[in-house]
């Protein structure tokens, strides 16, 4: 619209042998309504924010009776599945611009990965090693898509443990 605007505008000034067409007397208060219009809508843009939210998983959490605290940049989720102690946290840091996401998720567990690691990159990526256990990424659960699938995809990074 702005462009359009301008062009109505500036066609006062164009030669009219190389204007297609004759110029009106009403191209120039056309071409200012509608460059300002089209400058409103620019300026007068709501900022939009992510289309989903992270509820699936939270809800999956919650029904297994995890305490949920929000954090700097999410949350972090602990309790036990199938009896095992983890941590859950959504994390904007430096696992999810990895993969070009807003956010991701990484699971923290006791014990040791199986080696060879069964799980591609984005749907379980080795963060961190120590003594105590290991963290992984999983970046697929932060598409829409994939969230319903926490419980399936923990009950794989138990199996993928050694105790």
């Amino acid at each position: 619209m702005v462009i359009i605007g301008s062009a109505g505008i500036a066609a006062h000034w164009v030669p009219a042998a190389s204007m297609p067409m004759p110029v009106v007397w009403w191209w120039m208060p056309a071409g200012c309504v509608i460059g300002m219009l089209g400058l409103w809508l620019i300026v007068a843009r709501k900022h939009r924010s992510p289309g989903f939210s992270d509820g699936p998983l939270l809800s999956t959490l919650r029904e297994r009776d995890f305490t949920i605290t929000p954090s700097a940049d999410g949350w972090l989720a602990k309790g036990t599945w199938k009896s095992i102690a983890i941590i859950v946290r959504k994390t904007t840091g430096y696992e999810a611009a990895r993969f070009a996401r807003p956010w991701t998720i990484v699971v923290a567990l006791p014990g040791a990965p199986v080696d060879p690691w069964p799980l591609l990159p984005e749907e379980g990526l080795i963060v961190e090693r120590h003594a105590n256990g290991f963290s992984v990424s999983c970046t697929d659960l932060s598409r829409v898509e994939r969230m319903h699938r926490l419980g399936e995809r923990l009950n794989q990074l138990i199996e993928y443990r050694q105790s």
